[in-house]
């Protein structure tokens, strides 16, 4: 089976919105997340945390909420993050 890794971040602030990006590998899905956390807390003078679950809960205090989903052809999902 094929699996395809789904980032998904939604913003919670003032302007709602949801950034989704899909990749073929798990290390470009967690590629993507800190690039993404980089980029969103370079505006707030703050550096990303190490690691992912510490990440996620960094962003969260900025009102993004970050889940990264494992898709498999056939139907089945599992959020990884």
């Amino acid at each position: 089976m094929t699996a395809h890794f789904v980032l998904f971040i939604e913003y919670d602030g003032d302007d709602h919105f949801n950034y989704v990006s899909v990749h073929k590998g798990l290390a470009e899905a967690k590629t993507a997340l800190r690039a993404y956390a980089e980029d969103h807390l370079a505006e707030y003078g703050e550096a990303p945390k190490t690691r992912d679950r510490e990440l996620i809960t960094q962003l969260y205090e900025y009102s993004l909420s970050a889940r990264l989903f494992e898709c498999r052809t056939g139907g089945t999902t599992k959020q990884l993050l």
